[in-house]
């Protein structure tokens, strides 16, 4: 079929066309509110990081080197042990 007669191959055929009697076209001012209210979930996360999504950790060359030096001595580390070892490199045990 021919894209510019109205094909399927056009990927926009139809739009704003009047191919679907009724559908919702909204104007580039109302996009914002047709996407909440359409997709609540689209809204929540524009502009800020999701709830629960942990950004990623930069260390320096010195937090680096000790946190290498002690997972060459032990992989898997207690939480007080965390707890020291985040105090002494100036980092939150989460880290």
């Amino acid at each position: 079929s021919n894209p510019a007669a109205g094909g399927h191959l056009g990927g926009t055929a139809g739009v704003g066309s009047g191919a679907f009697p009724g559908a919702i076209q909204p104007g580039m001012q109302d996009l914002a509110s047709f996407n909440a209210a359409c997709f609540p979930w689209a809204a929540s996360t524009r502009g800020r990081p999701r709830k629960g999504m942990m950004r990623r950790a930069v260390f320096s060359d010195t937090q680096r080197r000790g946190l290498e030096k002690r997972f060459q001595i032990q992989k898997y580390i207690s939480k007080p042990d965390r707890k020291k070892l985040a105090e002494r490199l100036g980092l939150k045990d989460s880290q």
